[in-house]
């Protein structure tokens, strides 16, 4: 019988501050995934999920990546919200702008 492991991914992790690219996440071996955010301080932050299907992580053209949502205003304190992009997508990664906010985002993969 197959275990069911979630792990945990911080996108920003070993990026610069200055980054508005996240490092990609490999959703390939995902069966569910979700992902949180919080805005600690700052002004408004638009930050934007994109999600590709393309074939490999070597070189994934900009034209394969297709925004799925924006997140991360203010106004919600350290209220996590919590969002459930779609199944069966290969890659993902964010965007940020720079504005000056502290935002945490948690991605969480579920994987057998």
């Amino acid at each position: 019988m197959a275990r069911t492991v979630y792990v945990p991914i911080n996108p920003f992790d070993g990026v610069a501050e200055s980054a508005i690219t996240s490092e990609l996440i490999d959703l390939r071996d995902a069966f569910d995934w979700s992902f949180s955010y919080y805005t600690t301080s700052g002004t408004v932050s638009a930050h934007t999920l994109q999600l590709s299907n393309a074939v490999g992580p070597e070189s994934i053209p900009e034209a394969s990546w297709s925004n799925w949502t924006q997140f991360g205003k203010t106004g919600l304190g350290s209220v996590a919200t919590t969002k459930f992009p779609p199944l069966g997508v290969r890659y993902a990664r964010i965007l940020r702008a720079a504005s000056g906010a502290s935002i945490t985002i948690n991605v969480n993969k579920l994987v057998r």
